[in-house]
């Protein structure tokens, strides 16, 4: 296990991407897609009101990512991460 301080972009981004909590990241875990999720979930979005936040991590919670969504600090990085990705436009891809 390794200490992670999320005090800067970079560490909330790396949090983000593999899944892991406020405190430590397991690098033999499987990297999580959370960061994808958030950018489908952002895609073509301005902005968003409180009940559609919560509609989000109700979500992001079924889909695994509890151990960031039920964390006041969690709560924080994803909030982060949509703040400095509003208005952003993320290719995205379907499968056929």
């Amino acid at each position: 296990m390794e200490i992670l301080a999320v005090n800067n972009a970079r560490n909330m981004r790396k949090l983000i991407n593999q899944g892991g909590d406020m405190t430590t990241v397991n690098k033999t875990s499987k990297p999580k897609l959370l960061a994808k999720e958030l950018k489908t979930w952002l895609n073509g979005r301005k902005g968003w009101n409180h009940n559609e936040w919560l509609a989000l991590l109700a979500d992001l919670r079924t889909k695994g990512y509890s151990k960031i969504t039920d964390s006041q600090e969690g709560c924080g990085s994803i909030g982060m991460f949509l703040e400095a990705n509003r208005g952003k436009e993320f290719d995205t891809y379907v499968a056929i």
